[in-house]
């Protein structure tokens, strides 16, 4: 894309659209039936719970901080087949390096839903112990490194993770 330093309006019918990349049709089957997914209804019925329980859990943790029982929530509205379906295609043991809204890969991975909530009230169950904002989840069990607040902050140590792994033979 091209940059510009002139601010101008521009009218939209005058420019072709960019092409808006889709698997399957209005009656929900694949146009190419490559892209059909190849996993089993026991993954697609997994994928669709935890979807749903992170929904629910969204509801209940952002009415949470409404009332002002948590300091903090970011919700994963919108979001969550994103999280869940990224997760699905990593092995268990990939390191995350994970951000704000991500909280769908650790409930992929199967991070009790009773830790997300002692994360988020910083109580004496959180692994934690308090010491992180809310929604900073993390779990070496999970292989999730915790969320840090400033964006972008892990990238030095998910880069070194990569050549680490890299230099020990692995692909």
């Amino acid at each position: 894309a091209r940059f510009t330093e002139k601010l101008e309006v521009v009218d939209a019918n005058k420019f072709e659209a960019f092409p808006i990349y889709r698997c399957i049709n209005h009656a929900g089957e694949f146009i190419d039936p490559n892209n059909e997914p190849t996993f089993s209804q026991e993954i697609a019925v997994k994928m669709y719970k935890d979807m749903a329980t992170l929904n629910a859990m969204d509801k209940i943790l952002y009415e949470s901080q409404r009332q002002g029982r948590i300091s903090f929530y970011m919700t994963n509205f919108g979001e969550e087949a994103s999280h869940i379906g990224s997760a699905a295609a990593l092995k268990d043991d990939d390191l995350v390096y994970g951000q704000y809204r991500e909280a769908g890969v650790l409930m992929w991975r199967g991070f009790p839903l009773d830790q997300f909530i002692n994360q988020c009230y910083g109580n004496s169950r959180d692994f934690g112990k308090g010491k992180q904002m809310p929604v900073h989840y993390g779990s070496e069990k999970h292989n999730f490194v915790t969320i840090s607040s400033p964006l972008t902050t892990q990238m030095p140590q998910a880069v070194g993770s990569a050549y680490a792994f890299k230099r020990a033979g692995n692909q």
